[in-house]
């Protein structure tokens, strides 16, 4: 017996009912139905049923390929452009009951938890200066789960609890105020910036929006807005006023891709771009021993691990608890020499590669010829795809997955340094 009396069983449904009843993304795999093109062969693995689909999917391959490579290219040319290295950063996110919507597989809400999560380790992966909070929008007003930290595990352990409840409506207003509070005492090295990730399509403030609006401008913070419904008015004039970027997600890929795009250092604005001697100190690392508890026991415990107080201010000798951080009593920013050392490629990044052509000659002559060596994974490719690229400097042959590697997580080009060695 049905629960609800205006539900009927699905045997009573026509084809055509159970067709229109399905989600967008159920119709994606309807109207695809890529498991048909699957074969199982004599070994158990799975095969593609027309060897000529692989073919066809080359051009496709290539001309992703060539979308990647442009955008090394892109990141490679702004290396000359002054960047704020030191970035404090207010992520501004909407838990409204806009998350529910099901244009996304299965929902916003499981979609933006595990891509917000993403984003965090790869802000300090590419920011290792930089601080970074958390504002979550929902029922009309904005909670602040983290201050400004450099601590990716706090941050995610806070999110994740923070997803657990949502609904009501999102405030524009109330989460531009409390980034703007946050942001106050930034040092004046530091470029301040916010990033929303709107969900809904209107905002329920409880005053002038317009004047949160002008305080923004004049704090010198940038606001960069995701809408992920549709483009709404009052967002774009927010970016817009204050330098920064704007953008709708059309799918779920595309969201990703805007979202990540927020990670690597932007361009300082120009009324900020001011060069400027900071001040910072090293603090040494010291184990701290403890009691272990019991009051009979006299013996202590010598730890190493991430406990509080780990760190020592080298002006004031104050504790610390993580890195990069600024003291609690002489306002001291604190980092370590990896951070200095892993923020290093942004200003001096490696040389895109070029692609790899056979000649014709070599073509008619020798068809061995079209098959190379990568230099980095060993693996043979073949010329004619197109995805074998040449360093310029040590002139070694990298297939594309190495080829990214370098340009996106090793900052070094493994040719190089072979033959620098």
């Amino acid at each position: 017996m049905n629960q609800f009396a205006h539900e009927p069983d699905s045997e009573d449904l026509t084809a055509e009912e159970q067709q229109h009843a399905l989600k967008a993304w159920e119709k994606a795999y309807q109207r695809e139905r890529t498991w048909e093109d699957l074969i199982e062969d004599a070994e158990g693995n799975l095969q593609a049923r027309d060897q000529s689909a692989l073919r066809d999917q080359q051009p496709i391959r290539k001309y992703l390929a060539n979308l990647r490579r442009e955008r090394i290219i892109e990141s490679c040319s702004k290396a000359k452009v002054a960047k704020g290295m030191i970035r404090y950063v207010y992520c501004v996110l909407d838990c409204s009951e806009a998350l529910n919507v099901e244009d996304m597989r299965p929902n916003r809400q499981a979609v933006m938890l595990p891509l917000m999560v993403r984003f965090i380790r790869e802000f300090f992966d590419q920011n290792p200066l930089s601080q970074l909070g958390m504002i979550v929008c929902r029922d009309g007003k904005a909670e602040r789960v983290t201050e400004l930290s450099g601590s990716p595990e706090a941050h995610v352990r806070e999110l994740k609890k923070a997803f657990e409840r949502i609904g009501g409506s999102f405030s524009l207003q109330n989460g531009l105020e409390s980034a703007m509070e946050g942001l106050r005492d930034v040092p004046p090295f530091g470029a301040r910036e916010v990033i929303l990730v709107i969900s809904s399509l209107s905002t329920c403030d409880p005053g002038n929006i317009g004047e949160s609006l002008r305080r923004m401008k004049k704090s010198k913070a940038r606001a960069n807005v995701i809408c992920v419904a549709a483009e709404t008015r009052v967002f774009k004039k927010l970016a817009e006023d204050t330098n920064g970027r704007f953008g709708v997600s059309l799918d779920q890929s595309h969201l990703t891709r805007m979202l990540l795009d927020f990670a690597p250092p932007p361009a300082l604005l120009q009324e900020t771009a001011k060069p400027a001697l900071v001040e910072m100190g090293f603090p040494r690392r010291e184990p701290r021993k403890f009691n272990s508890g019991d009051e009979d026991d006299d013996t202590d415990v010598l730890t190493i691990g991430p406990k509080r107080g780990e760190y020592r201010c080298p002006r004031c000798e104050a504790r610390a608890e993580e890195l990069p951080s600024q003291c609690g009593t002489c306002h001291l920013s604190l980092v370590s020499s990896p951070h200095l050392a892993r923020s290093y490629h942004h200003l001096f990044p490696v040389q895109p590669f070029v692609e790899v052509k056979l000649e014709e000659k070599d073509s008619m002559n020798k068809e061995e010829e079209a098959i190379r060596e990568c230099f980095g994974c060993r693996i043979m490719v073949d010329v004619k795809t197109g995805m074998l690229s040449k360093c310029l400097k040590c002139e070694k042959v990298f297939c594309f997955a190495c080829d990214v590697f370098i340009h996106e997580k090793l900052h070094n080009c493994a040719g190089c340094l072979c033959t620098n060695n």
